[in-house]
């Protein structure tokens, strides 16, 4: 008697052996299939004996179910319906593979064939260099997708985009890329580009961009005024933005100029006292190509008034332990100033703290603090303030025997 044989017809995929009735056929039938999470996958077997063939699934996530396992129409992500296997595997899956066996079996003499699915289940994704692209109107553009994979290399063999581009850009259905110049300014709106992937069954991957064309801007510079050191004088301009290649001019007063709006420099004393310089810009005409910072740099002139510390009192009194101050003033006053100020002694601390001198006693005696300013290169004299400190006042003796001198008396 000739052996009977159910073979299942997938295209390029080993034919699985039949078995003798009663009796499970060998697991020969195998094939591996890329499917991704959200996606479906549906199969249609059909076979070689002009009769009727039940088919059942088996499904598992870790492993290949084996033919002990229980077959039915419906099996994990897996199901038979109207002669067709279909996997629907849900977005959320996160393992890497998926398994499924399938079994048909057929009556008179009973027999069984199996086919084994392995699905790589694979991420894939389609991005542009960023999520939109600003044409310019007459500017050429490349815009070129890139697809990725969880699971290995993956290419597509075509791309759709939803909607006709801005005149003037054109899109390649085979590899995605956006090119051209646009010719007219266009609002930006949302395409979505969708991908179909080399492989079998057919898949596709799809991202949205948003794009759009506009009139070219004039290319600008934004030049930022500055004046130092700080206190010794200002500038009219703090920033202004200019066209670049904007015109560029000193004047015979020192002002800079850029297309024709002037900057100058403003010191904070007469300028018979001082004196000042546009640093960063140091030839007196150009252009200005880029974003630009200049500084209007003071120094005191040779003129300038003597540095001088005054206090309102140069002889102070304080008691011991107890912090006291006094105040100055340095003049000119139209500059800033660093003043230290120093004791004749260690039992006695001195510092400065804005315009005033503060200072605390450990023990009672006579003593200097000396005081001098700074500004510009230049110093001051010595300002000699003379400090008496006593010591605290208490009581020394008792109205009564039975009294105890304590506390702040002691």
């Amino acid at each position: 008697m000739p052996v009977l044989m159910a073979v299942l017809v997938l295209a390029a995929s080993a034919v699985p052996l039949a078995s003798s009735q009663g009796a499970d056929a060998e697991f020969v039938g195998t094939c591996t299939i890329d499917l991704q999470p959200g996606q479906t996958w549906t199969w249609e077997p059909t076979f070689n004996l002009d009769k009727e063939v039940a088919l059942e699934v088996s499904a598992g996530q870790d492993s290949m179910p084996g033919s002990g396992s229980a077959f039915s129409s419906s099996s994990g992500y897996a199901q038979v319906a109207g002669g067709k296997v279909s996997v629907a595997l849900p977005s959320g899956y996160a393992k890497p593979h998926y398994y499924l066996s399938i079994r048909g079996t057929s009556t008179q003499p009973t027999q069984f064939a199996y086919y084994q699915v392995t699905f790589d289940v694979s991420s894939f994704s389609l991005s542009y260099p960023s999520d939109s692209l600003n044409a310019v109107v007459g500017t050429p553009v490349e815009f070129a997708p890139a697809l990725s994979s969880t699971n290995g290399d993956v290419s597509a063999k075509s791309f759709s985009i939803s909607r006709a581009l801005p005149p003037g850009l054109a899109f390649d259905s085979s590899t995605g890329k956006i090119s051209g110049a646009a010719t007219s300014a266009r609002a930006a709106a949302s395409y979505t580009v969708t991908a179909t992937l080399d492989m079998s069954p057919e898949q596709t991957v799809r991202t949205t961009i948003t794009i759009g064309a506009a009139e070219p801007q004039e290319e600008t510079c934004t030049v930022t005024f500055r004046a130092s050191p700080p206190g010794y004088g200002t500038v009219s301009e703090s920033s202004i933005v200019f066209p670049k290649g904007a015109a560029v001019s000193v004047l015979t007063d020192g002002s800079l100029c850029i297309n024709g709006r002037c900057v100058t420099a403003t010191p904070s004393a007469p300028t018979s006292q001082y004196t000042y310089s546009f640093i960063g810009w140091s030839k007196t005409s150009g252009t200005i190509e880029s974003d630009t910072e200049i500084t209007a740099s003071f120094s005191r002139s040779s003129a300038q008034s003597e540095l001088k510390v005054t206090v309102s009192d140069d002889h102070q009194y304080a008691v011991k332990g107890t912090p006291a101050s006094f105040g100055f003033i340095v003049t000119p006053s139209d500059q800033p100033a660093t003043v230290t100020a120093s004791s004749s002694s260690q039992s006695l601390t001195a510092t400065v703290n804005g315009d005033r001198v503060s200072f605390t006693a450990s023990s009672s005696g006579d003593f200097t603090i000396t005081i001098v300013a700074s500004a510009d290169g230049h110093t001051s004299g010595s300002t000699i303030v003379y400090i008496h400190v006593d010591d605290v006042l208490r009581f020394v003796n008792e109205p009564v025997a039975s009294c105890r001198i304590s506390g702040a008396n002691r």
